[in-house]
């Protein structure tokens, strides 16, 4: 997978697991992060991410984050993507018969309850699973509290609900030791999703990994 920028030399990927991108200039760190969130939000942008030789969506394929203590697998896109395969299940040969008796007694029991009012209701003939799942609180159950488990949880659902292939951290070192980013990186090589570090300045090289600098006068190193 490659990264580029109609402004920069560098491809920031290549076929390597982790890249860390160095932005030494604050002017040019705050406009290559804002450029890369807002595309991947789906906006417009001069980043090209792409796959042999196709280009990809990045709101699709890559995933910016900010801040990893406030990493939700029960997100909003995760959860529409959970109740869409939810309300396919329910509709296979499986389930069918019993989505079917479900909604029929549903409706009855509505109509009971309609019968002990002075309402007239109306139903729709096909119960909305999609409603149902929001009105039973459905969601993913976390896989544990420490915040290696909760980061590899997360990109766990991600790669596997979402098909995200690049995950982008930024000032991830600002926070994290060594040790724990590299208890983090060794837990994630397992789920073919490539890693972009941006950090504001360069600390000790994390191990196996592929360093590009953007330094104060916006020269690539």
């Amino acid at each position: 997978m490659k990264l580029v920028h109609i402004d920069l030399n560098q491809n920031l990927l290549e076929n390597n697991f982790i890249t860390e991108w160095i932005i030494e200039s604050p002017e040019a760190f705050s406009e290559y992060v804002r450029e890369i969130y807002l595309q991947c939000e789906g906006k417009d942008g001069r980043f090209v991410l792409s796959q042999n030789g196709k280009e990809l969506d990045m709101s699709k394929y890559a995933e910016i984050i900010f801040n990893v203590y406030e990493l939700d697998v029960n997100n909003r896109k995760i959860l529409n993507k959970v109740y869409q395969g939810l309300e396919d299940l329910a509709y296979t040969e499986d389930f069918f018969v019993q989505t079917q008796e479900m909604n029929q007694y549903l409706q009855e029991y509505i109509l009971k309850l309609e019968e002990k009012t002075d309402f007239i209701l109306h139903l729709e003939q096909q119960i909305d699973l999609n409603s149902l799942f929001k009105g039973l609180s459905v969601e993913l159950e976390g896989m544990g509290e420490s915040l290696l488990e909760k980061l590899v949880d997360y990109v766990k659902t991600i790669t596997t609900l979402l098909d995200k292939r690049l995950l982008v951290f930024v000032n991830l070192r600002s926070y994290l030791t060594d040790e724990q980013i590299s208890l983090i990186l060794n837990e994630m090589k397992y789920y073919q999703i490539q890693i972009l570090f941006i950090e504001n300045y360069a600390r000790d090289c994390i191990e196996g990994a592929r360093r590009c600098i953007l330094d104060i006068d916006r020269c690539e190193i």
